[in-house]
Formats: C-alpha cells, sequence, structure tokens
C-alpha cells in the first residue's frame, strides 16, 4: 500500500509546481507575473517564456507574445513591451499572455527561431488547462 501512497504524493508534486511569489513590483498592475518558465529545451539550454494573469474577470483566451526584434530576443525586449503597457492592457481585459522568447541569431537560426515559436505554442495549448484558456482560440502578438 505505501506505493500507490507514493504515487500520489509524486502526482500532485509533479501537477503543481512551486510558483514564486509575486513580484511586488506588480502590486499596482492589473496581472500576476510568473517569470522565467521553460517551454521547451533546446540543446540543453532552457527556451524561457513569462506568463501575465489576469487578476480580474479572466475571459479564457489567451494570447502568445513573441519577444522578439531585429532577430534578438531577451529580457530587454520584455521590457519594451512592458513600457508600452502590452500586458497590463491585455490583462485587464481578461487576456493571459504568454510573453515567449525565442532566442536570437546570435545562438539559432531563423528557422530555428520559428521552430520555438511553435514548440511555445504548443507548451501553452498542452498547458491550457492548467492556465483556464481555450486552447483552440488564441491569438499571436
Amino acid at each position: 500500500m505505501l506505493i500507490p501512497a507514493l504515487s500520489l504524493v509524486l502526482t500532485t508534486l509533479a501537477a503543481a509546481p512551486p510558483q514564486p511569489p509575486p513580484d511586488p513590483a506588480d502590486a499596482d498592475k492589473p496581472f500576476i507575473r510568473r517569470r522565467d518558465l521553460v517551454y521547451a529545451e533546446v540543446h540543453g539550454t532552457g527556451l524561457l517564456m513569462d506568463v501575465f494573469l489576469p487578476k480580474d474577470a479572466p475571459n479564457g483566451l489567451g494570447l502568445v507574445d513573441v519577444i522578439s526584434g531585429a532577430w534578438h530576443s531577451d529580457r530587454g525586449k520584455l521590457r519594451d513591451h512592458e513600457r508600452a503597457d502590452l500586458f497590463g492592457v491585455f490583462c485587464a481585459r481578461g487576456y493571459t499572455v504568454f510573453a515567449i522568447r525565442p532566442g536570437s541569431i546570435t545562438g539559432y537560426t531563423g528557422f530555428d527561431m520559428l521552430d520555438h515559436v511553435k514548440m511555445g505554442i504548443r507548451w501553452v495549448k498542452a498547458h491550457a488547462g492548467e492556465y483556464r484558456i481555450d486552447p483552440d482560440r488564441l491569438g499571436l502578438v
């Protein structure tokens, strides 16, 4: 009987990974941010995304925001989207935003980066239930 109990504990731990506490800098914003989630691994390197969850009245829809410009994808590009209040505007309207970073031309080809975007979309669809969004109704920014 020890094995079923152990199985239940392991399943529970796998289903609910610990989440970091909300960032105090986001306290006045209409979202809760989850930083640096790994959505895929390529050649031993994790591809990252931040998820912005609406605090009030989620509408069940998700947006995939590709954080990239001039073939570069990094936290600086993410800050550009933050300065434009992209996440605040969408989350205030109930959207869950998945800000994926597909890598930069210094480490990947353009075709690799396109594959990374597709991996990110597949990850979002596979985890749609956790985020309470419709996997068949995603937007792309």
